[in-house]
């Protein structure tokens, strides 16, 4: 980091003693800044994550402090549909009730796509406040601009099928949605053949002395659908 003659890290706000903005304060202005846009970008906001319902999809960023002078900002967004299929599936309908911030963040939902990673950088805190703010309402933006791209939310997920993500499980995606349109036979196909390559998704829940996967859960709850 450049030093300036006085000695100080050039580019830092210092107080009165000549010491760096602590990392309380920064926090301070940088929270502050972000809550006081979040109703023009149409967010509400849960332990650190902003988040939307945007037609037919949940947009998160989850915005933070990363650096003495840097912040990231990280959207994600995924169907809306996806976390009420998956509690379905997964025997935890009564979730669908909670509040929408369960979408950012709850354990037991869909990882969600990213989108975007982006970093701002300020010297003192008039520009922490402003750049805080710019960018929490660009990237909601280009979050809803990056969904507007596709004519469905189908089109979408074959997307992230062909843009694979390490955490973002596009094949249990599209077996929701299968699930969703009425096609247990289809999503029940596409279980057993990433259970057969050793794939099984990643969640379970504990049945006896195992581990029972989604996608093994996926085939239960689809062979139950087929004998109703």
């Amino acid at each position: 980091m450049r030093v300036d003659e006085d000695g100080h890290h050039a580019g830092i706000r210092f107080d009165e003693k000549g010491s760096p903005m602590k990392t309380k304060d920064r926090e301070k202005i940088f929270n502050t800044a972000l809550k006081s846009v979040r109703k023009e970008a149409g967010l509400q906001t849960k332990m650190g994550y902003y988040f939307k319902k945007y037609k037919e999809y949940f947009i998160v960023v989850q915005p933070g402090l990363n650096g003495l002078h840097t912040a990231e900002y990280k959207t994600f967004c995924k169907p809306y549909f996806v976390d009420d299929v998956f509690w379905t599936v997964f025997g935890t309908e009564e979730n669908r009730q909670e509040p929408m911030s369960l979408r950012a963040t709850g354990a037991y939902t869909i990882r969600p796509y990213r989108v975007q990673t982006t970093e701002i950088r300020y010297e003192d805190p008039e520009t922490l406040e402003r750049e805080a703010k710019r960018a929490l309402i660009e990237q909601t933006q280009h979050a809803e601009a990056f969904v507007d791209r596709f004519s469905s939310v189908d089109a979408w997920i074959q997307y992230t099928k062909e843009h694979p993500q390490p955490v973002y499980d596009a094949a249990l995606v599209e077996m929701l949605r299968l699930v969703q349109l009425g096609n247990c036979a289809r999503a029940k196909a596409i279980a057993q053949t990433e259970l057969a390559a050793g794939r099984t998704g990643s969640f379970g829940t504990f049945v006896g002395d195992r581990t029972k996967s989604i996608y093994e859960s996926i085939v239960d709850y689809c062979r139950q659908r087929e004998r109703e």
